[in-house]
């Protein structure tokens, strides 16, 4: 369809829109230039706009690539990337106009690169809720370790609006529920990990543990644990570096259950030092939701009951570090069964 450089645009990474009043246009343009056209009803010519022409170049401020448009409340959004693509600053900035056509000027970068969550964030799409005013963003990124500039993965994020129209900056969260049956993302460090039915799965291992690769100090982590065998236990590391295979094979802390009856947080140094434990009968097969708040050297947490905390301590704390799930196999053969939904956030 478009096949030639049109006003310095490179003919990539075209967005269709589809106005309210059945008009669509296409979108596109790299090399740092934009273009926008009308695209005919059979969706595979292009039309003229009323001066004759067949494009109109309508790049903002700090283009690069990836255009992409909506229209909310009567008002028209372009988004587009900014920065290398390869490299961690690839970004989403944004412009308002009151025509699909423009004029468009920057208004905000709405997302770039966390120095907890990922590095690369952009090329993005948006998604809306029909019915609602619920908007989602979907773009990629680069885990923190990642040094190749091609390995990226998706993912996304709410958007949400001020009073005025004008888009908040997006806050990268880390979210995974397994619904997709992968372990994109996740590190295995022993045991014999697998995800099936939108659960993270474990078998008997000495100090088995997945972790992703995050940079979190303060945060407020939330999982569901079921263990399946009436020993070991299970549950979630965090603040941890200097990960390697082994029971106690990292620096950092771990809060998990035990149908010995108890909950439990200790911290690793290649060694283990109990720092707290409360009572609580465990049932095999049966799931418990965790939710660890970590900020500062407050360490509480929480089992079932989200209100009064099962362990609390004040413990120094430790630089950022990765986070995920571990299982403890004790001398006698055990199976653990993790099914989080597992999401780390800062702290409100």
């Amino acid at each position: 369809m478009i096949a030639q450089f049109v006003n310095g645009a490179q003919p990539i990474d075209q967005d269709v829109f589809v106005d309210d009043n059945g008009q669509a246009y296409i979108y596109y343009g790299g090399w740092g230039h934009a273009n926008v056209a009308k695209l005919n009803a059979d969706m595979t010519s292009l039309g003229t706009f009323a001066d004759g022409t067949t494009y109109k170049e309508i790049t903002p401020s700090g283009y690069v690539e990836g255009p992409q448009m909506f229209k909310r409340h009567g008002k028209y959004y372009l988004m587009w990337s900014e920065g290398g693509w390869t490299g961690p600053n690839y970004s989403v900035a944004y412009a308002m106009a009151d025509s699909p056509t423009g004029p468009f000027t920057r208004l905000d970068k709405v997302l770039a690169q966390d120095s907890a969550v990922a590095r690369g964030a952009g090329h993005n799409s948006v998604l809306n809720i029909p019915g609602t005013d619920t908007w989602y963003i979907f773009y990629h990124r680069r885990p923190l370790s990642e040094t190749d500039g091609n390995a990226r993965q998706v993912a996304y994020d709410r958007m949400n609006f001020n009073a005025d129209g004008t888009i908040q900056r997006v806050k990268m969260l880390v979210k995974d529920n397994f619904a997709d049956s992968n372990a994109l993302g996740w590190k295995t460090y022993g045991g014999a990990w697998s995800v099936s039915g939108g659960q993270y799965r474990t078998a008997a291992s000495y100090g088995g543990k997945a972790l992703l690769d995050d940079n979190h100090v303060n945060a407020t982590y939330d999982l569901d644990v079921t263990v399946t065998s009436g020993i070991g236990d299970a549950g979630l590391v965090f603040r941890a570096s200097n990960v390697g295979t082994g029971t106690d094979a990292y620096r950092g802390y771990y809060a998990g259950i035990t149908p010995a009856g108890r909950v439990i947080l200790g911290r690793a140094d290649n060694n283990w030092t109990l720092l707290g434990s409360a009572p609580l009968p465990v049932v095999v097969g049966q799931q418990y939701h965790l939710r660890v708040m970590a900020v500062g050297s407050s360490i509480k947490v929480y089992v079932g009951d989200q209100t009064s905390p099962k362990i609390s301590v004040t413990t120094p704390p430790t630089r950022p570090a990765s986070r995920g799930f571990a299982s403890t196999t004790w001398p006698l053969p055990s199976t653990t069964l993790l099914s989080p939904t597992s999401r780390c956030r800062p702290p409100d």
